[in-house]
């Protein structure tokens, strides 16, 4: 289940961008939004598990927009 989504600018390549999830179980997860409207099989970019627990803050640097921060539960960051 999705506990915070952000959508960032971070290729060239992406003119739609990324959305960028962050869910319940700790999972972060990268959508492609043009490969969503265009209803594709495949959208998933990207899936990490590195966080043990629900994501509270996730966003993109609004100055290198390639950086993608999140946190988690006890002060995973």
């Amino acid at each position: 289940r999705f506990n915070r989504l952000t959508w960032g600018y971070v290729d060239p390549n992406r003119p739609q961008g990324v959305i960028g999830a962050g869910m319940e179980n700790g999972e972060l997860a990268l959508w492609d939004p043009s490969k969503i409207l265009a209803g594709a099989e495949y959208s998933l970019i990207l899936r990490n598990t590195q966080h043990t627990g629900l994501v509270r803050a996730l966003d993109f640097n609004p100055v290198q927009s390639n950086l993608l921060a999140s946190g988690a539960m006890a002060g995973e960051v």
